[in-house]
């Protein structure tokens, strides 16, 4: 897992979990993750502004068009991230890297899989971030 940005933030709340969540987790989600990015800007969608600090998404092969073939990234909307105290950083870190530990677990075709149940695996996330020891930062 390669983690690619200057933001100290994510950096600290990205290190934080990662030392406190169990060893087989964590190295699953290095295992899985192939990079946490962050963006300086959010985007405008049909409902108006995007709210998500964080997500873990797809990011698809340059030259596949058939969106297919992709790998597991982290993004951070450092605006929005960046409104939340390093409590709740380590708490958005954990619930994403949770999200991967989760992903990982279900193979190929893991983003389509949790968008079909989008609430059902923002609960679990949650559960497995407080399993971890990081439930006084998810709640």
């Amino acid at each position: 897992m390669r983690i690619e940005t200057r933001s100290r933030a994510v950096r600290q709340a990205t290190a934080a979990v990662l030392h406190g969540m169990p060893k087989s987790a964590r190295q699953v989600v290095e295992e899985f993750v192939f990079v946490i990015r962050a963006s300086t800007s959010y985007s405008v969608g049909m409902g108006g502004l995007d709210p998500v600090s964080a997500m873990l998404a797809p990011l698809y092969k340059y030259n596949d068009f058939t969106f297919k073939a992709y790998r597991p990234q982290v993004l951070v909307t450092l605006p929005i991230f960046r409104l939340f105290s390093a409590e709740a950083q380590i708490g958005i870190m954990a619930h994403e890297l949770a999200h991967a530990e989760r992903a990982s677990r279900l193979g190929q075709g893991w983003h389509e899989k949790m968008r079909a149940r989008y609430s059902a695996e923002e609960r679990l996330a949650n559960s497995i971030a407080i399993r971890w020891g990081f439930g006084k930062y998810v709640e």
